[in-house]
């Protein structure tokens, strides 16, 4: 029986049939020695698959969309290279003008700081800290508040951040915001001069005005706390004592800032005081004076004291 051209069989070598008994080109796998043989020309050989084919490309193409790079060169149809070319302007930076498209922005200020464009807008940039630098805080109005770090210029920025600073040019003088007002960095300690010729405050005295400071500041000043010491001769007790009033004068009247007492004080030694306040002296305070009560009949009283705070910018 002969078999068809081409056929496939498989089988064992001892069952191989005879390759004059099989059409030209058929293939038989030999299942024990795992090799396939092809009759060809009337008898069994190794099968060796060739293929082959031929073509031609007549044309490749490549495109680009979004903006900033550029194909050159396409289609090919015989030969050359496809190239892509990307063009932007130098010392700018690429950014998305669109959810799809790219664009460049302008050249940015070296060591400037980037500030983003929002949606569709070109990032800008903004120098380096001086006193013409002008950062926008998160608005169109422009300030000079930086956080955390010291910005310069003639006049207080709006919106600011607590803790930002800034070094007042006009001034010479370093502010910082506390979350309500700009403070001077530096801290102030206006010592009171002591009006009486002579101390002690008599222990015959009743009440007295016994201070007042040096000078008052021209700007606002945050009094942050009376500092004072005082010295009591026997006797003092809890039913003994000097009170204590540091007071501002507005056209010739006082009114009291705080208040305190060596109610508790040891006698016969210096003993000192911290008076805490946190307030604003006021722009129209004409002076400062202190005034010293005796209550009761404690011994006489030797005293000083200052004002400690922070010039208030505006």
């Amino acid at each position: 029986m002969t078999i068809l051209k081409d056929a496939l069989l498989q089988g064992t070598r001892a069952g191989q049939p005879a390759a004059a008994t099989v059409g030209e080109g058929t293939l038989y796998f030999v299942t024990d020695e795992e090799v396939t043989e092809q009759q060809l020309g009337g008898a069994w050989t190794a099968y060796s698959p060739t293929a082959s084919g031929a073509g031609t490309v007549t044309s490749v193409g490549q495109s680009f969309t979004g903006g900033l790079i550029s194909v050159a060169g396409s289609p090919v149809t015989t030969t050359g290279t496809l190239a892509l070319t990307v063009a932007g302007t130098s010392g700018g930076i690429p950014y998305f003008s669109s959810g799809s498209t790219w664009a460049s922005s302008g050249a940015l200020t070296a060591n400037g700081v980037v500030l983003g464009g929002g949606a569709g807008a070109t990032p800008t940039v903004v120098a380096s800290p001086s006193d013409s630098t002008k950062f926008l805080n998160g608005s169109a109005t422009p300030a000079y508040s930086v956080p955390n770090g010291t910005a310069q210029g003639t006049s207080m920025p709006g919106g600011p951040s607590t803790n930002d600073r800034i070094f007042r040019t006009d001034l010479g003088l370093v502010f910082y915001y506390d979350g309500t007002r700009w403070l001077s960095l530096q801290q102030y300690t206006i010592a009171f001069a002591i009006r009486d010729a002579f101390m002690p405050r008599a222990a015959t005295t009743s009440s007295a005005v016994v201070a007042q400071p040096l000078f008052v500041p021209t700007n606002d000043f945050w009094i942050e706390n009376f500092q004072w010491s005082a010295y009591v001769s026997t006797p003092s007790s809890g039913t003994q004592y000097w009170d204590i009033d540091f007071r501002k004068v507005i056209a010739a009247a006082g009114s009291s800032i705080a208040t305190d007492t060596t109610n508790g004080d040891t006698t016969n030694e210096w003993q000192k005081h911290t008076k805490t306040v946190g307030a604003l002296l006021g722009t129209t305070t004409d002076s400062i004076d202190v005034t010293l009560t005796r209550v009761s009949t404690a011994g006489a009283i030797y005293f000083t004291a200052a004002m400690v705070g922070r010039i208030v910018g505006t």
